[in-house]
């Protein structure tokens, strides 16, 4: 079987990608939370480091949190952790 020409051309391009986007896993940590799995991956790049997290239920999704942004998701998670009384007012429905 020949594979033409502009195929291999293709195959290069997309392992050079790989390479420079490639991921290295530093910890894994899993949480069961009712019916559904967490994932929190700590992982490295050329980029830098960042955090996903996955959660499995049926599905699956993911986000992806750079380790700049780390502070202020904490941040923002904390303020539905300990809201203020008055902080969480129905939104307006338009």
């Amino acid at each position: 079987m020949a594979i033409p020409q502009g195929g291999l051309n293709v195959q290069r391009s997309r392992e050079h990608r790989r390479g420079r986007s490639e991921e290295v896993e530093l910890t894994t940590r899993e949480l069961r939370i009712e019916q559904k799995r967490f994932y929190f991956n700590l992982k490295e790049n050329t980029r830098g480091r960042f955090l996903k997290i996955a959660e499995v239920s049926g599905g699956r999704s993911t986000i992806i949190i750079p380790s700049s942004g780390w502070v202020e998701f904490r941040d923002m998670l904390n303020t539905f952790i300990d809201p203020e009384d008055d902080e969480f007012e129905p939104l307006d429905e338009d």
